[in-house]
């Protein structure tokens, strides 16, 4: 375990080599100065291995020479996977003619460099400059960076910079003082746009460091006062979508937001026309009269979350809203809603005001769209971040408290401990809250309990019935209690809605599969952008049924899920081959299980390939020695009772035993390859 603390305190045992005497001399007099308590020095790098052994030193300050000429790059390349640099910090003096060999030491794992100096006054200067990097909460990464980085600024080498920041965000994704580096190579390398991008994904996921961002807009971007005061610009907004048939009052919206800095607005006097655009491009921020004609304001209001653009502020115009608008508005994070006819000052204040919170929240409901919106993309960490913001809001409604955790608790699959949260809230709750018992539903689907929780989606629908995602949920709940009249009726509504609802069709997709109907569930899935998902449901609700003890169903449902498979989707396949011979055989009829399994291996390498491999060697086995597959296997034996495979999403076709390694200061990391570039969030 890496001693910072103790380096910063004087307390590490510190190990002394140079390259002659009188450097000794003068590194021992500089450690005096700093009140060091132990320090001991060796003549040469590998004189300190056996200290090194028995875990004596802590520290290692040398010379990059030796008093025999070896160099600390050669000695750490020696000690490479001895797992001394997992407990020990490196430092090196350096002098000029050795300075090419600092990202070489990084690479091994060296913490820090530092001029090689007669004077043991500066010799103790560098050192206390180091201790002043070392906080309680620092990264051993972001010490070695911060040297190593230097470097590379000296010779503007910013290419090597860049490179270095995205292997570090491979790490540590959401450390924005690191991003902010990245700009800053980005910017010295031209690449100005991309800089731009980087410094709107910082301010948005990170409101605090907007001083930051704004002072490195105007040092490197060299950006004009006059175009940063515009609020669409500070808040880096730039297209705006307005939905509303009244020409007169959508004129007057338009110029407004112009005023605002918005530099590409589109109008649609018709829902159906807007819903086509939102189905094409994304946009920054969204209008929408409450009652236009078409696709009218609830439905093109799901439209828009439904397309992914669950971030973007939305502005409602109506002159009434009935109870159950008012309750879809709350769930689908609507910024205000505004009363015609419409005062234009108070439209302006409002704008400013959604769009101020979309990237710099303040406010209770704002706090919760951004947590929501980073759960949505799988960013539980970002979401913690900002919940400590809203847990400091001295007004905020513990109730809701209790959902946000719970909200992440889930996407972390920690779904006993969400449950336990939201039986909480509901008991503390005055009335009925739509949103926590949607979300229990959710988690007592998770837990095995379909029962209790369509009785729960069924009293949400109730009150919030024009909830289409929701509808959808209860049909896909419904068919796993075998409900099928349940999961129809729940469709017709939501068809009734909006029929040509991306949910509400694969939803019917789902259905139509469940109920045998593949033909149907084909054609539905041509237009669907991610027919994966059907599979995966059909596949998971399978594995449910035969892990219950409803083998039969689980089968049948297998069955028709592999008829819908695509041909160059052979991962998928193979995995639902598997499970159906693993069905097969629990249903005691291996002879038929071992087609599958055979057939899943025939696929070619996946995730199940090994699993399948084994198990069709049991059957092969037992049918030679004409005894019984035995699939529970005692804790002694080497082998593991065969399982399903749920397709939950993507990830599963990763190896999941494959875990992050540990980064001390940058070992691995300085010379490593440049991951892949990824477009700025």
């Amino acid at each position: 375990m890496l001693d910072l603390a103790g380096i910063k305190q004087g307390s590490a045992v510190v190990a002394v080599v140079a390259e002659n005497e009188i450097k000794r001399r003068q590194i021992m007099d500089a450690f005096g100065l700093l009140q060091t308590r132990n320090v001991r020095w060796f003549r040469s790098f590998f004189d300190m291995t056996v200290a090194l052994d028995k875990r004596e030193i802590q520290w290692v300050y040398a010379c990059f020479r030796d008093e025999e000429g070896e160099t600390l790059l050669a000695y750490l390349q020696h000690l490479q996977g001895a797992g001394y640099t997992d407990s020990v910090c490196f430092s090196v003096m350096i002098r000029d003619v050795d300075y090419q060999h600092l990202p070489h030491l990084f690479e091994c794992g060296l913490m820090s460099w530092h001029e090689n100096t007669d004077s043991p006054e500066d010799i103790a200067q560098g050192v206390f400059k180091l201790h002043k990097k070392i906080e309680p909460e620092m990264n051993p990464c972001m010490i070695a960076f911060s040297y190593l980085k230097a470097y590379y600024k000296a010779q503007s080498r910013w290419a090597d910079v860049l490179r270095l920041v995205d292997n570090l965000l491979r790490l540590y994704p959401f450390d924005d003082m690191l991003r902010l580096n990245q700009v800053e190579a980005y910017a010295k390398l031209g690449e100005t746009e991309q800089a731009k991008n980087l410094l709107l994904s910082i301010e948005y996921y990170d409101p605090a460091m907007s001083e930051q961002v704004m002072q490195l807009r105007g040092i490197l971007l060299k950006e004009d006062e006059g175009t940063m005061q515009s609020l669409a610009y500070q808040y880096q907004m730039t297209s705006v979508l307005v939905v509303d048939p009244v020409d007169d009052t959508a004129q007057l919206i338009q110029n407004r937001l112009r005023e605002l800095g918005f530099q590409v607005i589109e109008h649609c006097t018709h829902g159906t026309r807007a819903a086509e655009l939102i189905s094409k491009q994304a946009f920054d921020f969204y209008v929408i009269e409450w009652q236009t004609p078409g696709l009218s304001g609830p439905f093109l209001l799901q439209r828009i979350r439904e397309s992914g653009h669950r971030e973007a502020p939305v502005l409602v115009l109506t002159e009434i809203l009935d109870r159950a608008d008012s309750q879809l508005v709350r769930e689908m994070g609507v910024s205000q809603v505004l009363r015609r006819p419409l005062k234009i000052q108070q439209f302006l204040m409002a704008a400013a005001w959604a769009m101020s919170q979309a990237r710099m929240p303040t406010e209770a409901s704002s706090f919760e769209r951004k947590i929501l919106v980073h759960l949505h993309r799988g960013e539980t960490e970002r979401a913690r971040q900002i919940l400590r913001g809203f847990q400091a809001i001295s007004t905020r409604d513990p109730i809701k408290e209790k959902f946000l955790k719970a909200c992440i608790l889930f996407h972390e699959r920690r779904y006993f401990e969400a449950k336990v949260l939201l039986i909480e809230a509901t008991h503390e709750s005055s009335g009925d809250n739509v949103h926590v018992a949607a979300l229990l539903a959710k988690c007592l689907i998770k837990l095995g309990d379909s029962q209790a929780a369509l009785s729960l989606l069924k009293r949400c629908t109730q009150l919030s019935p024009k909830h289409i995602e929701r509808l959808c949920n209860l049909a896909e709940v419904a068919l796993q209690t075998k409900n099928i009249h349940t999961a129809e009726e729940a469709l017709q509504k939501a068809g009734t809605l909006d029929d040509e609802s991306p949910l509400v069709k694969k939803a019917r997709a789902k259905v139509a599969v469940a109920g045998g109907q593949t033909q149907r569930a084909l054609d539905l899935m041509k237009s669907m952008n991610n027919a994966q998902d059907v599979i995966a449901y059909l596949n998971n609700m399978a594995v449910a049924f035969v892990k219950t003890g409803d083998i039969a169903e689980g089968m049948r449902l297998y069955k028709n899920c592999s008829k819908i498979i695509a041909d160059d989707k052979p991962e998928l396949r193979a995995i639902v081959d598997y499970n159906l011979g693993l069905a097969c055989v629990k249903n005691e009829d291996p002879n038929l299980g071992s087609v599958h399994i055979k057939s899943a291996m025939d696929r070619g390498p996946s995730l199940i390939y090994a699993r399948a491999e084994s198990l069709y060697k049991r059957i092969l086995d037992a049918r030679r020695l004409n005894v019984s597959v035995k699939l529970n296997i005692a804790p002694a034996d080497a082998k593991q009772e065969p399982s399903e495979l749920s397709i939950d999403d993507v990830s599963l076709f990763q190896d999941r035993e494959a875990e992050r390694r540990k980064a001390y200061f940058l070992r691995g990391l300085v010379l490593a390859e440049r991951p892949p570039a990824s477009k700025a969030s």
